[in-house]
């Protein structure tokens, strides 16, 4: 998400296209998906909303786990994100993991 921030910050700051203001973004290329011809601002944000609700969603997971009990981030899968497709769950896992990375570093 931070990377997501980040592009967010650049887009939005005053040093950004300082030459070409008027210039608006007008696509966005995702890593997956088609691209976004339309309001990139607007979907950044909701990318950036949606990784914080499932952040959110993590904390609420981890918060209900006795503090004795060890869990894997695959087990934390299905918790976190409900039934998903097999082949989605590899997925999944990999995003929880930046997820704990994330919340690691950040000491919570």
């Amino acid at each position: 998400m931070l990377s997501l921030e980040k592009i967010r910050q650049l887009i939005t700051s005053d040093e950004f296209c300082s030459e070409c203001d008027s210039v608006p973004i007008a696509n966005i290329y995702p890593g997956h998906g088609p691209v976004i011809r339309s309001n990139a601002l607007g979907k950044i944000d909701e990318y950036i909303r949606h990784r914080l609700q499932r952040e959110h969603k993590l904390i609420e997971c981890l918060s209900q786990l006795p503090e004795d009990q060890w869990i894997s981030s695959l087990d934390l899968v299905p918790l976190v994100y409900g039934q998903l497709s097999s082949s989605v769950v590899l997925s999944a896992q990999g995003n929880l993991l930046h997820h704990l990375n994330k919340l690691l570093k950040e000491n919570n």
